[in-house]
Order: structure tokens, then sequence, then C-alpha cells
């Protein structure tokens, strides 16, 4: 007799944040074009969280959630809303996502992988550092929560503060990325200055910008 059931268990998941701006939703949407538009492939069914801090009450959330849809972005919840915008939010049955404390210190382990990572795969770090004695080939993406470091070159995208943490930071001996994010704000490869391309670096994040600052390794 074939048995049916359920299981509840535990896991992470890590979602790029987009922070929408303004008060005019043409404005909003020639922006959002001219990003995307960078790197299509990066962004087409990328499943995100829309924050909404910065966006005028004159703009009704459910022409967001739209404008984001019809560009092939895929809203998975709100951070940030105001009042009206929380209304809003809950008739669209969007969650409303609280970020972690900006500073908060989970205590784990920091991994480590001994290889390069190649293209396609994904290596997560979570709740700490992740740190790569290789290389990470174009099309592959390393995240932590934490910061992470890599003792190679970084082709594809690094992806630190996974969860919200604006204090971590990213090391790489060798950067060409195709993206590096930090506590959910990110710079693609034409928005970094050719001064740092091809360097070692270390990389923060202050006040929603990347801060790059060349080192020796």
């Amino acid at each position: 007799m074939q048995q049916y059931g359920i299981e509840f268990t535990s896991s992470s998941f890590t979602l790029s944040v987009l922070k929408i701006s303004g008060d005019d939703l043409s404005s909003i949407e020639q922006a959002l074009i001219n990003h995307t538009q960078k790197a299509p492939s990066l962004f087409e069914n990328m499943s995100l969280v829309l924050d909404v801090s910065a966006l005028s009450n004159q703009v009704a959330l459910a022409d967001v959630v739209a404008l984001a849809k019809h560009h092939k972005l895929r809203p998975m919840g709100v951070r940030h809303a105001q009042a009206e915008h929380k209304i809003q939010a809950q008739a669209l049955a969007l969650p409303q996502l609280n970020s972690p404390k900006a500073n908060a210190s989970t205590g784990a382990a920091t991994k480590v992988v001994h290889r390069s990572v190649r293209s396609g795969q994904q290596i997560y770090a979570q709740g700490g550092d992740l740190v790569i004695l290789g290389s990470v080939s174009n099309g592959a993406e390393v995240i932590a929560d934490g910061s992470i470091h890599i003792l190679g070159t970084l082709r594809g995208r690094a992806i630190a503060g996974a969860q919200g943490q604006t204090d971590a930071s990213v090391l790489v001996k060798d950067q060409q990325a195709e993206m590096i994010s930090i506590g959910g704000y990110f710079w693609l490869s034409d928005a970094i200055n050719q001064e740092y391309w091809q360097q070692s670096l270390l990389i923060t994040q202050k006040e929603g910008q990347l801060q790059f600052q060349s080192i020796s390794i």
C-alpha cells in the first residue's frame, strides 16, 4: 500500500535585493532597463526581494511588481516597506521580509574550498565566511553569509553578506568578476573602474556603495 506524507525541514536560500527608489514609474522602468540590459542572462528569471524603503507612496506596489515581472524578474517578497506599501504587499500576498542585524555574528565556522569553482557551480557558506583556494570561473557563483576570500582569479559572481550583513567584505587576488555583491548591493563588471581590473583588492560596502582598495596578497 502506497503511503503519502510531508516533511518540514530547515534550509537557507539566498535572494538578491532590488532597491526601488523614486516617485515616477516610467523613470524606474528606464533605470531597470538600463541595468538589466548590461547582462540579460544574469537577470533573466532572477528571484529577488524588493527593497521599497525609498519608494514613494505615490507609486503602487502592484505596478512595481508587474514591472519587475514584465522584465523577467521574480519578486518573492518585500522589505523595509512603509505603512501604505505594507498593506499593498498583504493584498498581493507578498511576504514582508526583515533583514537580520547588519553586524550580527553567527559564530559559524569558515568554509574552505580546496579547489577552483567551475562554470555552473555554486558554493554557499551558510552563516559564516568562505575561502576559495583557487579561482572562480565565468558562470560560477560563490556565496557567503559572511565574507569571501578568493586566493585566485574571480571571473564569476561573488555574493558576500548574503543575509544582509553590510560589514562583510570580498578579498580577491585577481579581480575579473561578472558581479560582486555585499549585503544586497551589487556592481556588474562594467561598473568597476578599469584601474581595479586584474588587481588584488579588498572590497567593502558603505552606505550602499561598494568600496575598492588595492592590496598586496
